[in-house]
């Protein structure tokens, strides 16, 4: 069974898209502060975060998949 990190390696398109998510999910949270507006209570800058973090998590599972092919 091949890890996660080996999963990466042999495809370094998929490696490179979810680093790029994971800083972006990163950077989400500095912005927050800075909204003022609530949408039923909630900051409406976490919708960027939590979809930074889903499509991450979609690349890191497709990268496993298509290295199983």
């Amino acid at each position: 069974m091949m890890t996660l990190r080996g999963c990466l390696e042999e495809n370094p398109v998929f490696a490179r898209a979810t680093a790029f998510q994971v800083v972006l999910a990163l950077l989400a949270p500095v912005a927050m502060p800075f909204e003022h507006r609530t949408i039923l209570g909630i900051n409406p800058r976490i919708n960027p975060l939590k979809f930074h973090v889903s499509v991450g998590i979609r690349l890191m599972t497709l990268a496993v998949i298509l290295s199983g092919l």
